[in-house]
Parts: C-alpha cells; structure tokens; sequence
C-alpha cells in the first residue's frame, strides 16, 4: 500500500516550500513576490513519469486528453505562462488564440430524487435528479506585470484533472474513472502512482467518500476535487501535493475526460481497491455458517438504508425464528393513502393536471393495486428469508461440496460505508439484485462467484435494451471474473408498478418503467437458478461456452414453464 508523499521532511526544507507553494504564488495564480526555486523535490519523491505522447492521443469521442506546460492556478482559471501552449495539439477558439476543453458534454444528476420541476417530497419519487453542469474551464494568458515575475513551476506534483459523466452515480463513476485510471496507468503506463488526481464535480460539490476509496490506489497522494485543490487562499498545508503544501503554479498541467464506461477494467479497478482497503474492511456478520454452506446474499433496495428485521443468517438448519414483521416494521409495506407525502404528491399532481391537458391519471388498470415506496424493491423479502430456512436445497446442492444454503439480505450504498459494502459482497458464494449501481458491488466477490441479475416483467424480455444492454456486457468485456446469470420473471403475480407507473406519471420511457417495477421472488425461483448455474461453478472454461452457446437468461412464465431467453444485445 502507498504511502502518503511529502511525509518525513526536514522543517528547514518544509519551510522553503511553504515560501515558493502557498504565500510565493497564491496571488493571482502566479504572481506575488518572485522566490528562488527549492533545491529538489521531497526526500524521497520523484516526480511524477507522465508520457505525454501516449496521454494525448486518447480520443476526443471517448472524452478527449491535453497536456499544459507552466502553468499557475488561479479559482477557476488556468493561467498559461509556457509559450507552448498556443500551438501544438490543442483546439482553438476562432481568433482567441487560447486552449479549450469542453466541458459542457459531461453530464451529472446529483442525488436521484425529484421529478423535473417539482418540490414533490425525494422519498417517493426517487427517478430524476438535480441537474447541474460544469463551469467554463478558463484559460488566459499572464499579465506583463506576472510573466515578469517568473514563478517558480513545481515538477514534483502533477495534477491530474478529471472529468467524466455521472461521477455521483456509484455504478458510473467506477466503471469510468477508476476503470480508465487501470487503463491508463496499469495497461498504457501513461502515468506512475506519483500523479495527483483531481476530479471535477459540477457546482464545487464535495466529494462523496467513496470517490477517494475508488480512485486511492492510483496515486500517493490524498484525492481532491477541483475547487478545492485550484482555490484560492487556500490552507498552506495541502495532502494532494507532493510538498504536502498548497502548489499553485506547475510545470506539467494533465487534463482529461471521460465520456464513455471501461467495462473491460471495471472488475480490475473495483478489486484494487479492495486489496488496497483490505486490512481497514470491518468483519462482517451477515453469515454465520463455514465454508460448506452455500451463502445467498439478496439485495434489500430498502429506503433510507432500511433492512428488513430477519435480513441476517438465515439456514435451513436454524429454528423457525421471529415472527414476520407487522406492517409498521416492514419498510416495503404499501403505503397508505393519507400518509404525507401520498397527500403532497396527489397534491401537486392535481396542480399538474390543471396546467396541461395532457397530463396522464392514475391508470385504471392500477386502480386496486397498492403503491409502495421507491423503485425497484424486492417485496415480501422477509418471507423469502424465512422460507430459505426451511426449504430442502438437496436438489439444488446435487454434485457440489456443499452441505447447506444461507440466505441474508443486505441494502449497499449507504454514505461512507463502502468498505462494509465490500466485506459483504466478498461473503457471499451467490448475489442476487435487481438492475442497478447496487449490483457494480459484486465486483468485489471473489472470483468464480456467481452474480444473478433480476428482471422485472417485460423488463428483460419486451423491452429489453436496457437491460442486456448495460450489465451483461460488463461481465463480458471484464472477461467473466464472476459467472453472471439473468432471470426473467413473466408470472403476472411476480410484480408490482413502481410508483411511477402506478401513478401515471409522464417522464419515463417503457424501458425505465419496466426497470423501476417492484419484484416478487420466491425460493421457488431461487432453487430453480441454482440447479442452472451450480453445475457450472468453478468451471469457467464450461461457463465461458455455455455463455457464448445461447440465451443465459432464465425466465420464468405462467402456467411454470421454464425458458430461455436472449441475456445480451449482439
């Protein structure tokens, strides 16, 4: 594990950076007092290998590379004071004379909550977000006054700068910026460990935790966002630099953005950061039998980080347990119809309606169905847990080493725990979830482990580009480091509208609306996929044929029969 540079310096030499880093140069990004540069870099720091010729070819259609020379930091501009930043490879606006990069084309929505233009309460209706766009990236050349000062230009820190589409997305930010960062520096060896990562968010919004987990084992240094790292008047002490004070001007200046996901490196990058916080990952309870029972981990999508209460250890060997949850303790309960936020959001929904004729009511057909809170919830999942300690697994456990199933349930993607969210996953001998950033964490299973994705009806089979579009292709090009089967469950009772499409509301496309259906699964099912999928446990060479061979996707239809269908768009 990498440790933290600019660690161990003498006070002396840490003073003389603190000169020429945070008070020499904090000015107008460059100006201030002109100060001698310091001797060498840290005892111990090389700086940072960056091979500009391979970095600056990456595509402009996959997010686009460019690499400045001299340059001083001043908030949100770039200040060029090397005479070869007016030529080169860069683009150039018609008769300015100065480098672009656009950052228009990256996307965010931050905190999927609201529908667009409402003030309809986050919990119900948790499909689109707030959204916000990068500022401009300025650049301008020095003034005379600046460039006759000649700042002393840093090569022991290079930053990195990075932007990329939907970075507070768990599943988006993995399979691009940590994923491209293995390409980069592990495949390419564009750059070294040395390098500073500096990630862009929209708004100056801080970095979520798992931001810094995901991209640490790429650099020495702390992980900060753009705001923070080109402020000015910023503390003198500094993490994300390589003389651990605040750097403002640099010799090499990298930038680069990523559209497009990496799905190749994306087990890659989620198992380096697994082995680089493996001795900080807090042992996990959700299992409690050895390693002849087979351990079941279903994905609990509960709001607010909700967990059913029989959601841990759950064997067929155990005793019948609690009694079910009452209705109040079951968090995927129906929701009442004069429960506030139901009263808020008929309330604005009548306000819709009076401004546009073509507003949609609630459905007929749904007339006496229940609403539940969310998307995507798997319903009656205490039951399920209950049931999987009394159902005989002999069947489905025919031929393997184990002796027994353990089912429990787990909700990933509460803030800040990351590192407990990767200590379940690497319990687990089978994950089962529906589609969703959830499931990006059973990239850190071990490798063999099996990896069930969930199909609400019609969402695998009617209108299925979303779903054999996205996941199936990431076990694919990641090269099967876990054994990804799909199940399609068409039964009419194995399904409820999610709150979207309960209520008629307009936003959605057919492929979202059959995503966000809440998903009924019994051990029936269960049973069923394991005596498809076990036989080919720790065979990958078997498995890699039986997925190139034919339809991988299990579905289940009316009547109990039992199909194939199409787990992947050729």
């Amino acid at each position: 594990m990498a440790q933290q540079a600019g660690g161990g310096q003498h006070p002396q030499q840490q003073q003389q950076f603190s000169m020429w880093g945070a008070a020499g140069v904090a000015a107008r990004g460059g100006g201030g007092e002109q100060h001698a540069p310091p001797p060498s870099c840290p005892p111990g720091v090389s700086p940072p290998m960056l091979n500009e010729m391979i970095f600056s070819v990456f595509p402009e259609r996959d997010g686009g590379a460019r690499v400045l020379h001299d340059v001083c930091l001043e908030g949100d501009t770039i200040v060029l004071h090397g005479s070869n930043t007016a030529a080169g490879s860069w683009d150039f606006l018609n008769g300015g004379g100065l480098p672009m990069f656009d950052v228009g084309r990256f996307e965010e929505f931050y905190r999927h909550a609201r529908p667009p233009g409402s003030s309809v309460d986050g919990g119900l209706l948790p499909v689109h977000g707030t959204q916000c766009r990068h500022a401009p990236l300025r650049f301008r050349y020095p003034s005379q006054q600046e460039a006759a000062q000649q700042p002393y230009f840093s090569d022991c820190t290079v930053p990195l700068l990075v932007f990329s589409n939907w970075i507070f997305n768990f599943a988006e930010f993995l399979t691009r910026v940590p994923a491209r960062l293995v390409r980069f520096q592990r495949v390419w060896q564009v750059f070294d460990g040395n390098i500073t990562v500096v990630l862009a968010t929209c708004g100056a919004l801080p970095l979520a935790p798992y931001h810094r987990q995901l991209v640490a084992p790429f650099t020495r240094h702390e992980v900060t966002n753009w705001a923070s790292f080109a402020a000015p008047g910023a503390s003198s002490q500094s993490k994300a630099t390589a003389e651990s004070v605040n750097v403002r001007c640099f010799k090499r200046l990298a930038i680069v953005g990523f559209t497009d996901a990496d799905y190749g490196q994306s087990y890659t990058a989620a198992q380096a950061a697994l082995s680089y916080h493996q001795r900080q990952l807090p042992p996990s309870t959700l299992f409690k039998s050895g390693a002849t029972t087979l351990k079941l981990l279903f994905e609990a999508r509960m709001p607010a980080g909700h967990l059913p209460s029989s959601s841990t250890g759950a064997t067929q060997d155990q005793a019948a347990g609690e009694p079910p949850p009452s209705q109040e303790e079951n968090s995927t309960a129906p929701l009442a119809a004069d429960l506030p936020e139901m009263v808020s959001l008929r309330a604005w929904m009548q306000r819709e309606r009076l401004q546009s004729a073509e507003f949609p009511r609630e459905p007929a057909s749904f007339a006496s169905r229940p609403v539940y809170r969310g998307t995507r919830q798997l319903l009656g999942l205490e039951q399920l847990l209950a049931d999987c300690r009394s159902h005989d697994w002999s069947g489905a456990l025919a031929d393997t080493l184990w002796t027994g199933v353990e089912c429990a349930a787990y909700s990933f993607g509460e803030e800040g725990k990351l590192l407990q969210d990767m200590a379940a996953a690497q319990q687990a001998n089978v994950f089962l979830s529906l589609h969703g950033a959830g499931e990006m964490n059973s990239l850190f299973m071990r490798h063999g482990s099996i990896k069930v994705q969930l199909r609400p009806k019609d969402f695998g089979t009617v209108h299925r580009w979303m779903s054999n579009g996205y996941w199936p292709k990431v076990c694919q090009q990641a090269g099967h480091p876990v054994q990804c089967w799909f199940v399609n469950i068409e039964e009419e009772g194995s399904w409820e509208p999610g709150v979207v499409e309960r209520l008629g509301l307009y936003w959605q496309s057919d492929n979202e609306r059959c995503r966000d259906r809440h998903f009924r699964l019994t051990v029936r099912h269960v049973d069923a996929v394991l005596r498809r999928a076990l036989p080919l446990h720790g065979k990958r060479e078997a498995f890699v044929a039986r997925w190139e061979a034919g339809p991988m996707a299990i579905t289940f239809n009316d009547g109990g029969n039992i199909t194939w269908a199409p787990h992947m768009e050729v």
